[in-house]
């Protein structure tokens, strides 16, 4: 659906000619002047850290501008569903939200999400096609895979991983960490080691036995996590986006990002995320305002590239292909393992995934 690297920037190229001087409030901003938003408030469900602080930052200035305010609910996707289910019958409490692919499903199946109104998301005439429809707006794309410290791999005698099972060597036994299936990444991390252990998503008990088999030091539930661990040498190697590996290479450390090679001849994992406009939501205008804030030149020229994303936006794209270090760790997106979620039992694969980790921090 995604295409190659190559035909992404083509399409990016091909976008500048269109975009030409404009400016961000000429892809919509500027039918929204004034206070049109006085007095309400948005609910915004997605991440903390600095994935939080970047919308904080840049998006929501412009609908204080117009008289409105934003509040943030910090959390995974698995846990705002919670709350939503939660809430029915009640006012919800969160008006606009990010959503990870692998959920998807469960929001359909819910209920939970609204139609969005595109006509007044005009910033979807810079995504390609399949990057949107009434009901979500894809975001951000990201390459799932192992990121390995060079040089503790050379001290332990050790090549380069090209597979999830290489990391089950004794060698490295507390010396790897893994994402969380509760966390962003653990999902689709998870489904690559069952696929690359030869399982699919309705059998997932080859990359159970894997997993044990690598004997992880920590569960993260937070990149940052991982990222430090890396940063500091506390760890040989963790599963993380190539995005973040490209982060920890820049910050000064010997790592390099590799998309570890599945069954079926595949590399790595897509992921991509979605964001949507909640079911019930008492303030739609201004939750659909945000929906095009994100997709915006602005914010994802700044927020993709230092969050390591691929962006939505196929301007903002040509920002990323600049980065000599990011383009480096990715691969074309066929050669990527796309999971298909709406097969999957999430919960038994949480569950099973739980009792079988026998950690999580």
């Amino acid at each position: 659906m995604f295409g190659s690297f190559g035909r992404m920037m083509a399409a990016a190229v091909a976008v500048a000619g269109v975009l030409g001087t404009l400016s961000a409030i000429d892809v919509g901003d500027g039918a929204w002047a004034g206070e049109r938003f006085k007095g309400q408030v948005l609910r915004v469900g997605t991440w903390g850290g600095k994935w939080g602080d970047f919308q904080k930052e840049i998006i929501a200035p412009k609908i204080e501008a117009e008289g409105g305010k934003v509040e943030f609910v910090l959390a995974s996707t698995q846990d705002n569903i919670a709350k939503l289910v939660a809430a029915r019958g009640r006012e919800v409490p969160i008006d606009v939200l990010e959503i990870l692919d692998a959920l998807m499903p469960t929001f359909s199946r819910e209920n939970l999400l609204q139609k969005i109104d595109l006509s007044q998301v005009p910033n979807v005439k810079y995504l390609q096609d399949g990057f949107y429809d009434e009901w979500k707006v894809a975001t951000w794309i990201v390459q799932e895979g192992i990121c390995y410290n060079r040089e503790k791999f050379k001290e332990l005698g050790l090549p380069v991983p090209t597979t999830y099972k290489d990391l089950g060597n004794p060698k490295l036994e507390g010396m790897v960490v893994i994402p969380d299936i509760t966390s962003g990444g653990g999902l689709a991390n998870f489904a690559g080691i069952v696929y690359a252990a030869g399982g699919d998503v309705q059998n997932i008990q080859p990359g159970l036995d894997l997993l044990k088999e690598i004997n992880a030091l920590k569960y993260w539930k937070r990149a940052g996590e991982a990222i430090n661990m890396l940063q500091t040498g506390d760890v040989a190697a963790a599963l993380i986006y190539s995005g973040h590996c490209a982060r920890v290479r820049k910050s000064g450390e010997p790592v390099d990002a590799v998309m570890p090679l599945m069954a079926d001849g595949k590399r790595g994992v897509m992921k991509n995320g979605w964001i949507g406009v909640v079911k019930g939501t008492p303030v739609p205008e201004l939750a659909t305002f945000y929906v095009n804030q994100f997709i915006n030149l602005d914010f994802q020229s700044s927020w993709a590239p230092a969050m390591g994303v691929i962006p939505s936006n196929q301007e903002a794209l040509k920002t990323f292909l600049a980065d000599e270090v990011s383009q480096e760790m990715f691969v074309p997106l066929e050669e990527n393992l796309q999971i298909d979620y709406n097969k999957a039992d999430v919960p038994d694969w949480t569950d099973r995934w739980t009792r079988t980790a026998g950690k999580s921090s």
